[in-house]
C-alpha cells in the first residue's frame, strides 16, 4: 500500500514530527544507534522517539480520523475507507481522534502503529482496553480529550479514574459513563482537585448519584466545567430541588455546575454561571 502524498499528511505533524536522517551525537557510535532504529519494535520506538525525533520511524498516514469497527478499520482523510486489518500496513501512523467501537482488532491494529499522535480517543461501553495499551494511544503530548464508557484492565483488574488521569498529565476533557460511589474515594478526589482538567463530562447517571457531595469534594478545584448527564429514567425532584438550593445560595466558591437532560432546565442557575464567571474576572 503507497503512502499518501505530503499534501494528504496534516501540516502540524510534517512540523512537529519532521524525522532527522542523522543519529543524534552521543557516546553511542551511530552504527549502533542506527540498527536500534531499524530494529525497534513499535513501542519501543514510541519511547524513544520522545527522547530524540530520530528514532520515529518512517509510516504511512492513512487520515485524520481512526474508527474500529467489527470486522473493518475505518480512515476518514477526508473521505471514508475502510480496510480489512491484514491490508493495514505495518508502519501506520496515526493522528488527531481515534474511536474504538469494538476491541476484537484493537491489539493487531496497536503491533502495526509506528507512530502515534492522537489528540481525541473514544472507548465504547463494551470495550476493553490494557492499561499498556490506553497508555501507548495517549502518549502524545498533544493529547487532551477522552471519552471513557468502557474500561482500562490490567490483567482483567479495572484500572481506577484518578490512575488513568494521573497517566495522562495533558488531559484537559474528561468523559466517563456511569460513575457511582464506589469509584469516589479519597484518592479521586484528590487527584481529580489538582489536575489539569478544564472539563469534567458525567454520562448516564443514575438515580443513586448524590450531586452536593459530590460537588462539595471538588470545591478545590473552583473552576473546573462539570456537566451532569442523567438516565432519563431519574426523576427531577432531586435534582431540581438541588438547583434551587444552589440558587438560593449567598456565595459563588465554585463554578455552578452544567445540568443535560429533558426535564431539567433553569435560566437562574445560567444567570449564576454568568455572575461566577464575573467574579473571577474581576467584574463583580
Amino acid at each position: 500500500m503507497p503512502p499518501l502524498s505530503r499534501k494528504h499528511i496534516p501540516d502540524r505533524i510534517i512540523s512537529n514530527f519532521k524525522i532527522p536522517k542523522s543519529p543524534p551525537s552521543t557516546d553511542f557510535p551511530s552504527d549502533i544507534l542506527k540498527q536500534i532504529k531499524k530494529n525497534a519494535k513499535p513501542k519501543q520506538a514510541m519511547k524513544l522517539s520522545k527522547l530524540n525525533k530520530y528514532f520515529i520511524q518512517e509510516f504511512i498516514y492513512l487520515g485524520d480520523q481512526v474508527h474500529i469497527y467489527d470486522d473493518n478499520v475505518t480512515f476518514l482523510n477526508p473521505g471514508r475507507k475502510k480496510y480489512k486489518i491484514k491490508e493495514i500496513p505495518n508502519n501506520l501512523g496515526i493522528g488527531k481522534t481515534f474511536r474504538v467501537y469494538f476491541d476484537n482488532l484493537l491489539p493487531q491494529l496497536i503491533s502495526k502503529i509506528v507512530f502515534c499522535d492522537l489528540s481525541f480517543l473514544h472507548i465504547s461501553s463494551s470495550v476493553k482496553v490494557s492499561f499498556e495499551d490506553f497508555k501507548f494511544l495517549t502518549s502524545s503530548e498533544s493529547f487532551f480529550e477522552l471519552h471513557l464508557h468502557g474500561k482500562v484492565v490490567d490483567k482483567d483488574e479495572i484500572i481506577p479514574y484518578e490512575i488513568l488521569l494521573e497517566n495522562v498529565p495533558s488531559l484537559r476533557h474528561f468523559s466517563i459513563s456511569r460513575l457511582s460511589s464506589l469509584h469516589l474515594t479519597k484518592r479521586f478526589y484528590e487527584k481529580f482537585c489538582v489536575s489539569n482538567l478544564k472539563i469534567l463530562n458525567l454520562w448516564n447517571l443514575t438515580k443513586f448519584f448524590d450531586i452536593e457531595p459530590f460537588l462539595n469534594s471538588m470545591k478545590k478545584k473552583p473552576n473546573l466545567r462539570i456537566y451532569f448527564h442523567f438516565e432519563e429514567s431519574v426523576a427531577p425532584g432531586n435534582v431540581n430541588a438541588y438547583i434551587d438550593k444552589l440558587v438560593a445560595a449567598d456565595k459563588l466558591d465554585s463554578r455552578p455546575p452544567y445540568f443535560y437532560s429533558c426535564f431539567i432546565a433553569s435560566k437562574k442557575l445560567e444567570n449564576l454561571r454568568k455572575a461566577y464567571d464575573l467574579k473571577i474576572r474581576g467584574d463583580l
